[in-house]
């Protein structure tokens, strides 16, 4: 789950929902259930394909429920589950800061410092506007200037 949430940036609440049916690990994608009940496509590293794939391969078929994420009775998870997973964690790793939505701030931040591109960040966000993609730009500037020779059109077209 912590992976998914890194990797993905999915909300708390969309982890808990995630259905069996919403999952394509082969084509790398998941369809997600956001607010509002808009369903959005959210790409898949492969790294977390391949947690998510070991972890399904797993997963007793002899549940009632097609919810991806289960409890050791098979109940599926729930949000409140999933707060109390993190609160255990932030014990036990002893790392002070551990939060469901710091994982989807990361996933944001870290995205845009590879490079992705500010507007496939907010479909995969789900969010409506560039407004609420843009606080997470902020945090990136100080990797801008070394990595501007990457992205120079004209130092590229030199290598060309």
């Amino acid at each position: 789950m912590v992976s998914l949430m890194l990797d993905s940036g999915l909300r708390l609440h969309e982890v808990a929902t995630l259905t069996l049916d919403h999952v394509h690990i082969p084509e790398g994608y998941i369809i997600v259930d956001g607010k509002g009940n808009k369903q959005r496509l959210v790409p898949l590293g492969l790294h977390t394909r391949k947690v998510l794939s070991r972890y399904l391969s797993r997963r007793p078929g002899c549940s009632r429920t097609d919810r991806v994420f289960l409890l050791s009775n098979l109940e599926p998870v729930t949000d409140c589950t999933l707060r109390q997973m993190f609160r255990k964690l932030k014990k036990q790793s002893g790392v002070p800061r551990i939060r469901a939505h710091l994982l989807r701030h990361t996933f944001a931040t870290r995205y845009l410092e590879n490079g992705g591109d500010m507007y496939a960040l907010q479909q995969i966000l789900g969010h409506t506007s560039l407004e609420m993609v843009k606080k997470y730009v902020h945090s990136t500037t100080r990797k801008t200037l070394p990595n501007f020779p990457k992205y120079s059109p004209l130092d590229n077209l030199k290598r060309a």
